[in-house]
């Protein structure tokens, strides 16, 4: 009796398990083949048969259409939303950078080769940006950015629906979009983020083209080809870890030939041939991609591992203190389990419950798209942390490594969602489930519809919102608040002409914020004169108004409550806790102005 035959008999009964029913395991070798011939693919499961909707797969479905929708409303929203936003003293330094390196290249300045970051963060969403307002003598520089970030978050969410819905049905596609709308730090950072959001576009992207490469097997697409590397390249343009799209190339191509071939074939002439075919234009690929990022700007040599290039996006960044767990923190002391604990306590209840369902309905799941799809989805999202794990980063640019793996953890919890629907595929319990899922997104919908200012001062229901985390955790750390601040303060000052007449010289603005506050005070510096200080030091000073925020108090005065009882004359909120506030010096000899300007 020959021994191989129950172990090979035994691999192809897991290989029939874990494939999609509908797609029989093939009993010969796939040739690989470069071509741009179509292929025609098995759709998981008959949807028209079954699945009872609110609908999964018909011949007019109506998720599309509401997937239609949702993306022109959220365009519509997203534009308008991200010119309310702040301005944030990072995007000065992505701003600063830009310029330094647009210096070097027309002038040959060497500003540029003086910043060791730039090697590693290229930016060139914000180089582009840069150019481009310089060129055409653009003013509103910040907004102009702000625009062009929202296209690149709005691009996000609908990669992400037709991501979904190649992996499950339009359904999918629209609470995948829907649920990356209402994450609040996702879309914070979309509404001014230039760096970090094109950066996570170009990784999704990049990762959707790798798994319809794998899923186009035998057939090799040299459209598909061309699009990886551009892909690739984009990505690298930006953050040096989009070289990190290369393994997940050579891994998801080898898993897939792996996955659709016969196993007791493995050591036959046509196996080794048609797999060290692939693996040669899996290499071939990145050679040409490694070649051609010879030739970027003040670059540094190609790294040659996904660990260097995943830790190098944290390398050369300016170190700063947060607050965590009620202390502040110097940021090159984290670790991974900083974003992670972030991750916890900021991604909205209903996302992190499709997570929970999606482990419990894990083999459903599996019946529904392929096994190699699904190996690659979880190691695009776990790869980056645990390459972090056991290291002690400079996460002051942390969000970075959130961005680019939160649609990933959306298309997780989509997916669990999906699971338990298709799994009960009962007409009037799916309805009641649908309904309890769109339940969940009220609460995080609301946050992001009432404070479109303050999006990302938020932190989710299971962690007690920010009433519990008031003083523990950094409060709008990216100053998306000073614009509302400032502005308020500018029109009010510009309309009450006697505080104009009856100051003495220049009026003084005092404000513990950061040097996005003196975009918005630029065109009044004739008679306004912005000071930056500490709050604590503000007694020691000359000034007629303070602007202070929450993120630069002492966590004793937050918790305690002393920062929130002075004495002001404007204060913002976000869920009944202030987190800007304007106060008024005393020596000011104008008086109080009209009621309708205080409350302008």
């Amino acid at each position: 009796m020959n021994i191989n035959r129950p172990i090979q008999f035994l691999i192809e009964k897991i290989q029939q398990s874990i494939r999609p029913r509908p797609i029989p395991v093939e009993k010969e070798v796939m040739s690989i083949q470069l071509s741009n011939e179509k292929k025609t693919f098995y759709k998981i499961g008959n949807f028209r048969k079954k699945f009872f909707t609110i609908s999964i797969k018909t011949k007019d479905d109506y998720f599309k259409y509401l997937f239609y929708l949702l993306m022109i409303l959220l365009a519509l929203l997203m534009g308008w939303m991200s010119l309310q936003t702040g301005v944030s003293e990072k995007e000065i330094l992505h701003k600063q950078t830009a310029a330094a390196l647009y210096d070097h290249l027309a002038n040959g300045t060497s500003t540029a080769t003086q910043a060791p970051a730039i090697q590693n963060h290229l930016q060139f969403v914000d180089f582009l940006c840069y150019c481009f307002t310089k060129w055409f003598n653009i003013d509103s520089i910040y907004q102009f950015r702000h625009i062009v970030a929202a296209v690149f978050g709005w691009s996000v969410m609908l990669l992400l629906g037709l991501f979904l819905m190649d992996l499950f049905a339009w359904r999918a596609a629209f609470f995948g979009a829907f649920f990356l709308f209402i994450s609040p730090h996702f879309l914070g950072n979309a509404l001014w983020n230039l760096t970090d959001i094109p950066f996570a576009f170009f990784y999704l992207l990049g990762i959707f083209q790798i798994y319809l490469f794998a899923k186009e097997l035998p057939i090799v697409k040299w459209r598909r080809i061309v699009y990886i590397v551009l892909t690739t390249l984009a990505a690298l343009s930006i953050h040096v870890g989009g070289l990190v799209l290369l393994y997940y190339l050579i891994l998801g191509g080898s898993v897939a030939f792996f996955m659709q071939n016969p196993i007791k074939k493995l050591f036959t002439l046509k196996y080794v041939v048609n797999f060290a075919k692939l693996f040669s234009i899996l290499l071939a690929i990145g050679f040409f991609v490694y070649i051609c990022y010879l030739f970027y700007p003040l670059q540094s040599w190609p790294l040659t591992t996904p660990r260097h290039a995943i830790i190098a996006m944290f390398d050369n960044q300016p170190a700063t203190s947060i607050l965590l767990n009620g202390n502040y923190i110097n940021t090159t002391q984290l670790s991974v389990g900083y974003i992670l604990k972030m991750m916890q306590l900021t991604i909205p209840l209903v996302i992190v419950l499709g997570i929970i369902i999606h482990l419990a309905f894990l083999r459903t799941i599996v019946r529904t798209i392929r096994f190699s799809s699904m190996l690659l989805l979880l190691f695009t999202l776990l790869f980056p942390l645990w390459l972090l794990s056991g290291k002690t980063v400079n996460f002051s640019d942390g969000w970075n490594i959130y961005l680019m793996l939160y649609p990933l953890v959306i298309i997780v919890a989509v997916a669990g969602y999906e699971g338990i629907l298709r799994k009960v595929d009962d007409r009037y319990t799916n309805v009641i489930l649908v309904a309890a899922f769109c339940l969940l997104t009220l609460m995080p919908l609301r946050h992001v519809l009432q404070h479109y200012t303050n999006v990302n001062v938020y932190f989710n229901e299971l962690s007690g919102g920010i009433h519990n985390n008031f003083g523990k955790y950094s409060i709008d750390a990216v100053e998306q608040s000073n614009g509302q601040a400032c502005k308020w303060l500018i029109n009010r000052i510009n309309n009450d002409n006697k505080i104009l007449n009856d100051s003495i010289g220049k009026i003084n603005v005092l404000t513990d914020g950061g040097y996005g506050c003196d975009y918005y005070f630029r065109k009044d510096t004739a008679h306004i004169h912005l000071i930056h200080a500490d709050f604590d030091k503000r007694d020691s000073l000359e000034w007629d108004y303070f602007i202070t925020f929450a993120n630069k108090i002492p966590t004793t005065k937050l918790i305690n409550g002393t920062w929130e009882k002075e004495d002001a004359i404007k204060r913002f909120y976000v869920e009944r806790k202030q987190i800007v506030a304007v106060i008024k010096n005393k020596r000011v000899l104008a008086p109080e102005p009209p009621a309708e300007i205080l409350e302008k």
